[in-house]
């Protein structure tokens, strides 16, 4: 379920950085010549943004630095509290400290007077201010009656495939990021395009049950869906004339159909087979599994 929500988060994040790359690509194209062509202008107008602010910020200083010399400004910024060559230093000390006291008393109360048995008393108290913290119980979760039995469930594992050309070399791999020909941007390519020659015999990668037959896919033409238990399950593209029928049982290497033409989204690439290897209807990369 994890490795599945993680296939599903990775494609997501994949095509979000394709459309964003696409369309920054589209926008640069666009907006390229023009900022060419304006590069003087754009550079000077810079520069004078840069100058106006330059200004700004000096004109500030400067008028700080007349109020400060004028004593308009705060004393505390030319002298130190409490030096000598301050003459209100004392005194604005002194109120400074008076203020805080009365916050003190106004937030904490009055400061406790010092007794006589504060020495003898100040044991008892101490032992009496601590808390004492139980420990917390390790073992609180209730133990139910009788031994617990583990029952170890196993799913089906697809160990290996057999490629559905045979000797057919690897057109397209699987890749998050790809340039597609047809359609002239970068988006995943979530599947094996195995180069093809017309006629050429498609076979079953495993065996299995074919639980699906799409025709006529304005994106994809005749598909084949075969599934092989477990949450695994095979997609071949473009197949001409399919030699089985849904829901029909096949073996490994069985004749499933032909390769005729590319699909309309990979019109523009060397004729191939489009081949998805799905887990629990995620796409994933099936080169570690080829026979």
């Amino acid at each position: 379920m994890l490795k599945t929500r993680y296939h599903k988060l990775r494609l997501q994040f994949s095509l979000w950085r394709c459309r964003t790359w696409n369309s920054w690509t589209k926008w640069l194209e666009a907006k390229g010549r023009w900022l060419v062509a304006n590069r003087r202008w754009l550079f000077g107008a810079y520069m004078l943004l840069v100058l106006l602010v330059g200004i700004l910020l000096m004109s500030r200083f400067q008028a700080r630095l007349r109020e400060i010399a004028s004593g308009e400004g705060n004393s505390s910024f030319i002298y130190n509290q409490g030096s000598d060559t301050n003459p209100h230093a004392s005194d604005n000390a002194t109120s400074h400290a008076d203020t805080l006291w009365e916050e003190r008393r106004f937030l904490v109360g009055p400061e406790p007077r010092p007794s006589i048995d504060n020495a003898d008393l100040e044991p008892q108290q101490s032992s009496e201010s601590v808390v004492n913290i139980e420990p917390l119980a390790i073992n609180t979760i209730p133990k139910e009656d009788g031994p617990t039995e583990l029952v170890a469930v196993q799913s089906p594992v697809l160990e290996e495939l057999y490629l559905p050309l045979v000797d057919a070399p690897v057109q397209n791999g699987y890749s998050l990021s790809a340039k597609w020909a047809t359609l002239g941007d970068w988006r995943p390519h979530l599947a094996v395009d195995l180069a093809a020659q017309s006629g050429a015999a498609v076979q079953a990668a495993a065996s299995g049950v074919v639980s699906k037959i799409v025709t006529n896919d304005p994106y994809w033409g005749t598909i084949v869906v075969i599934d092989h238990g477990g949450g695994w399950s095979t997609s071949y593209s473009n197949i001409d004339k399919p030699a089985v029928k849904a829901g029909e049982r096949v073996a490994a290497c069985q004749l499933i159909g032909q390769v005729s033409e590319n699909p309309p989204l990979e019109l523009l690439d060397p004729l191939h087979l489009h081949f998805i290897l799905l887990q629990n209807g995620q796409p994933i990369d099936p080169s570690s599994k080829w026979r």
